[in-house]
């Protein structure tokens, strides 16, 4: 007789196992950076809204707190970034890490390749415009941040719920659409309003009585418009901006013999 049908038990699949710490600190990194990220953009709206309501106080407070939401976002990447790139240089190169020296050494490794990013540069000019915030905030400071912001919210949000009704229906596609079908724009955006603000913290310095700090503050934006000058993110829509700029006075330099001095900091920048 034939033998009868036996059913076949699947092999229990083990449980998936538990994401690693670093995996979930990357994630609570980012949930925290979009929260952040939220904050900012209210904030900067505020600081450019209220000046017109007559709140000054107001939007001070705004701006610092716009200005401290923007370094929390992009400190948190730099420090992200900076563990992932040691850890990938001390496994590649196999270097000691045992003692405060060998460790120094490999940050001294890393660092230029930190530098160059867009985050520690943005950092970076938000240390610089704290200067101006119980004075004369520079509310021109914040749309590099601001803009950088709404794309990283809206990307965090249509990666995490971009399949749901909720979203289609609120036009979140739309809008990421919109954003990257404008992402040319944006970062020409951005590359205007950092140029504009080197004028703007130098009128600051005069204005506020001509203070070493004010200079300092001026000639270190100066170096952060350098860094966004060779950045492989900015590099393109600076270099453009730069030679746009250029063409424009050219006329009006040479009819007042200042042609070397503009080609000097065209050499500046460039260096």
């Amino acid at each position: 007789s034939p033998l009868p049908n036996l059913r076949v038990m699947s092999t229990p699949q083990p449980p998936p196992p538990p994401p690693s710490p670093t995996h979930t600190r990357a994630s609570n990194t980012q949930i925290a950076a979009t929260a952040a990220s939220l904050v900012m953009i209210l904030a900067s709206a505020l600081s450019w809204i209220l000046p017109l309501l007559r709140k000054p106080a107001l939007a001070k407070r705004a701006y610092v707190m716009a200005l401290q939401c923007a370094l929390f976002v992009h400190g948190s990447r730099v420090v992200t970034n900076m563990r992932q790139r040691m850890i990938a240089e001390a496994t590649a190169t196999r270097a000691p890490t045992d003692t405060w020296r060998e460790r120094l050494a490999l940050v001294a490794n890393v660092f230029p390749h930190i530098a160059a990013t867009t985050d520690f540069q943005y950092s970076f000019a938000t240390i610089i415009f704290f200067s101006t915030a119980t004075t004369r905030p520079v509310a021109v400071a914040l749309i590099p941040t601001t803009v950088l912001a709404i794309y990283h919210v809206v990307v965090f949000f249509n990666g995490k719920i971009g399949q749901s009704m909720l979203w289609r229906g609120y036009g979140g596609n739309k809008a990421m659409a919109f954003l990257r079908s404008h992402q040319q724009q944006a970062l020409m955006l951005n590359a205007q309003a950092e140029v504009v603000a080197l004028p703007l913290l130098l009128i600051h310095a005069f204005a506020g009585g001509k203070t070493a700090a004010g200079y300092v503050m001026a000639f270190a934006y100066a170096q952060y418009l350098r860094l966004r000058y060779k950045c492989a993110d900015a590099r393109r829509y600076h270099v453009d901006l730069w030679n746009r700029i250029y063409a424009s006075v050219a006329s009006v330099t040479n009819r007042v013999g200042m042609t070397p001095l503009l080609d000097r900091f065209a050499g500046y920048l460039a260096r």
